[in-house]
């Protein structure tokens, strides 16, 4: 195995609002600041960056993407909690191919989110 890299500075959650519910677009709200100085965002829930709006996903994943930001992202779930529909698997796929490395609690959990996210 090849030598691991070392980060300065790792983004690792959105901040949560008054309910105590995860932010959604925070990315696009300025929630990371200059994300030129993270070198990776590391993520369990796309949702609680983005939404599940593609259009707007894809804009977030675009401002990371400009920054030259690596995105990780420790897979929970293959769809949001409480979205179940087109547009949230639209989402997850955008992030799924945004992803720089994708971290799975189980081979067989690897596995299923490769034959649903390609």
């Amino acid at each position: 195995m090849g030598e691991i890299p070392r980060f300065s500075k790792i983004a690792a959650g959105p901040e949560k609002g008054p309910s105590g519910a995860p932010r959604s677009n925070w990315v696009l709200r300025g929630g990371l600041g200059d994300l030129r100085d993270v070198d990776v965002l590391h993520m369990a829930w796309p949702e609680w960056w983005s939404g599940v709006d593609p259009e707007t996903t894809a804009r977030a994943i675009g401002r990371i993407g400009d920054s030259e930001t690596r995105i990780v992202w420790t897979q929970h779930n293959l769809l949001p909690h409480f979205f179940k529909d087109d547009d949230a698997a639209a989402a997850y796929q955008l992030w799924a191919s945004a992803a720089d490395a994708v971290i799975h609690h189980t081979q067989w959990g690897m596995q299923v989110a490769s034959e649903t996210y390609r």
